[in-house]
């Protein structure tokens, strides 16, 4: 047991720490979805990562100034504030409402469109099965 302690000191002095960690892995994706706040603004949102505990998702399409400014006022990309990603998909019958928190964005740049990455809350049985269903049919 001595060794196996030695071995992982070693190991975690050479290791770069860490400066996130995702419980659960995410696998990549192409989902169209819309991401709302729970004051009901929405916007047209691509998947491009997802897994059970949260999602990478980025605009559907480059703002342009008008509604860059219109994004600006009504949608607010801030860390911690609460979303929904509603997913349509032929494998569900209803729609997928998933709850979650902005943990991180970006600024669009000239070749990228806005990201952020979301945190699910904690899902209950029939959204991880849901869940669960979308990830396979991809």
């Amino acid at each position: 047991m001595a060794a196996l302690s030695t071995n992982h000191a070693v190991l975690s002095a050479f290791m770069a720490p860490r400066d996130h960690f995702r419980a659960h892995g995410r696998m990549p994706v192409r989902i169209n979805a819309l991401l709302r706040t729970r004051d009901k603004h929405s916007l047209a949102v691509i998947i491009r990562d997802m897994g059970f505990g949260g999602a990478g998702i980025e605009l559907a399409e480059q703002p342009t100034a008008t509604s860059a400014e219109d994004l600006a006022s009504h949608f607010d990309w801030s860390r911690d504030l609460p979303v929904e990603i509603e997913i349509v998909t032929p494998v569900l019958w209803d729609p997928l409402v998933l709850p979650g928190k902005i943990v991180w964005n970006s600024e669009p740049t000239s070749d990228q469109l806005p990201r952020a990455g979301i945190r699910f809350e904690p899902l209950g049985a029939t959204a991880l099965l849901s869940l669960f269903d979308v990830l396979g049919s991809n």
